[in-house]
C-alpha cells in the first residue's frame, strides 16, 4: 500500500511539473506580496503539503483566479487511508479565500467549506474540527490559519 501512495504522489507531482516553462517557486521573479499574488488573474497557483512520520500524507491545492472568483482542485491523499479528491470554487477578498470543496471519498460525494489565506511564498488554511451536532467535519472559524502549504510548480 505504501508503494501505491508513493506512486500516486509522484503522479500528482509529475502532472504539475509540466514543461520547462513552469514557474519556479524560488525564482526571484516570484511575487513579493500576497496582494500581488491574489490580484494576478493569469496564473495558476499550486501548493503542496506533506505530513506524517515519513511525509507520506500529502495535500495538493491548485487554483486559478478570475476577478474575485476562484476555481481549482484539492486532493488530500493520506498514506494507507482513503483519499478525498475534488474541486474548489469560491471567492477571494483581502488575500483570504472562502471556498467550497466538493470531493469524493470512498465512492461518496461530500463537501466542506474551506478557508485559506494567501501570503508570500505560502498558503495557509484554517483547520477542520468535528461538529458536535452533526458528527461531520467543518472549518474551525475561530482558529488561526495554521496549516501551511508551500508553493510547487504548476503547468501553465
Amino acid at each position: 500500500m505504501k508503494s501505491y501512495v508513493l506512486l500516486l504522489g509522484v503522479f500528482i507531482l509529475a502532472a504539475c511539473a509540466g514543461n520547462d516553462e513552469r514557474k519556479d517557486p524560488s525564482s526571484t521573479t516570484r511575487k513579493d506580496t500576497a496582494a500581488e499574488i491574489v490580484s494576478d488573474q493569469s496564473e495558476a497557483y499550486c501548493f503542496l503539503r506533506t505530513e506524517g512520520t515519513h511525509h507520506s500524507d500529502t495535500t495538493f491545492v491548485w487554483f486559478t483566479l478570475e476577478g474575485d472568483s476562484l476555481k481549482g482542485i484539492m486532493h488530500w491523499i493520506p498514506a494507507e487511508k482513503d483519499s478525498r479528491k475534488g474541486t474548489l470554487t469560491g471567492t477571494v477578498a483581502d488575500n483570504e479565500i472562502e471556498a467550497l470543496w466538493v470531493y469524493t471519498q470512498e465512492g461518496m460525494e461530500d463537501s466542506l467549506q474551506v478557508a485559506f489565506k494567501v501570503e508570500p511564498q505560502q498558503l495557509l488554511q484554517k483547520p477542520f474540527i468535528v461538529d458536535a451536532n452533526t458528527g461531520k467535519q467543518r472549518t474551525d472559524e475561530n482558529a488561526a490559519y495554521s496549516i501551511l502549504y508551500t508553493p510547487t510548480a504548476c503547468e501553465e
